[in-house]
């Protein structure tokens, strides 16, 4: 590991201490250096400001949480495994979402799952009239709709297991896929029909 990458991750690591005990709209770059032992400047030199910081330090855990198997997963096993790692850092992901840090939260979460619904949806949607502006409209509806759902649950709910949540979410949109995507192939048809 580089020299860059250990004062990056030493950066994190601090961030996400003071993270627990301190909202995260007052942490300070100064008061993140200092915690380290290190200049001000060297933050700069790593991260542009605190939302470059806290995107590459959530990318960095979106992944380790979904990819931490070289398997290739399925959008509900990536909604599995992130629910369970968003329970276990409750505190974290909790501030981070009552905070302005919740617009980086929300587009990482947005791209760690987009990504897997897309591909469900794309295997839905094989022998069906279905265009690629509709698969990645309904990819991205209900990708919003998950992070919506969660964000709702870390400001209003963090007391009861996400994974619950996840799991009820798991089994509404298993169907609603399906049925998004005949609903969308069934209007291409009546398009061909009408004069």
């Amino acid at each position: 590991m580089s020299s860059s990458e250990v004062t990056k991750k030493a950066l994190v690591e601090m961030f996400e201490k003071l993270a627990k005990k301190t909202p995260v709209d007052r942490i300070t770059v100064s008061q993140l250096t200092g915690a380290c032992g290190l200049h001000r400047q060297t933050f700069y030199y790593h991260f542009q400001d605190m939302v470059d910081l806290v995107e590459w330090m959530l990318m960095g855990q979106i992944k380790e949480a979904i990819l931490s198997l070289d398997d290739a997963v399925s959008w509900k096993q990536e909604l599995d495994r992130m629910s369970h790692y968003i329970e276990a850092h409750r505190d974290l992901y909790t501030n981070l979402s009552r905070s302005q840090m919740r617009i980086p939260l929300d587009r990482v979460l947005f791209n760690a799952l987009y990504t897997g619904l897309l591909s469900a949806i794309k295997e839905l949607s094989k022998g069906k009239s279905i265009t690629k502006q509709e698969l990645c409209f309904l990819a991205s509806f209900y990708t919003t709709a998950l992070i919506g759902v969660m964000r709702q649950w870390l400001e209003n709910e963090p007391q009861n297991p996400f994974f619950d949540t996840a799991r009820r979410l798991e089994i509404l949109m298993d169907g609603l896929l399906e049925y998004s995507v005949d609903r969308f192939d069934r209007s291409h048809l009546q398009d061909y029909k009408e004069p």
